[in-house]
């Protein structure tokens, strides 16, 4: 992850380039909305991911604290805490409607953890933060169920023969 010093024009972002579609994203997700993406989900189409994420590569998973730290999940009525796992899920940016996630003026609309500058509300850290609207999951999509810790209790790969049932299991 290439860090910044918090006094970079936020303006630099606004101009450079959103991912391209192949490009690896993730979203962190409540453990309670990561089990609509996992097996055994009542579904018989395949699971979208819609909303707010970053490019793998601009995010450091070290535990609980320093995600809820970095991605500003302190807002009110979280489902995130720091002494509480969480999930991720990564997948391949098919979304042809990616933007930079302050240029959708439906993203304007939201509040927290929105921060309406095109980046997380990290302290420490400015990660550029992306927008696009539903997308399917295809084969390679990955659900990481974290411990507080932040070691991987579960691992959930789609495939393409299981795709329309959601995920095959595996254990780690």
């Amino acid at each position: 992850m290439i860090e910044f010093r918090k006094t970079v024009d936020t303006k630099i972002q606004a101009t450079g380039p959103v991912p391209v579609q192949g490009t690896r994203m993730r979203k962190i997700l409540s453990l309670e909305d990561a089990n609509q993406y996992h097996i055994g989900a009542s579904s018989s189409t395949p699971k979208q991911v819609r909303g707010c994420v970053a490019k793998v590569e601009d995010v450091t998973i070290k535990n609980a604290a320093q995600v809820f730290d970095d991605f500003r999940l302190d807002y009110p009525d979280t489902k995130f805490a720091k002494d509480k796992g969480f999930a991720t899920i990564e997948y391949d940016n098919n979304a042809s409607d990616m933007v930079n996630a302050f240029e959708n003026v439906n993203v304007k609309k939201y509040g927290p953890p929105q921060t309406q500058t095109g980046m997380l509300g990290s302290n420490s850290k400015i990660i550029p933060e992306y927008y696009h609207s539903y997308t399917g999951l295809t084969d390679g999509a990955i659900l990481k169920f974290y411990n507080t810790d932040g070691t991987i209790s579960k691992i959930d790969r789609a495939t393409a023969s299981k795709i329309k049932k959601l995920f095959e299991l595996f254990n780690s």
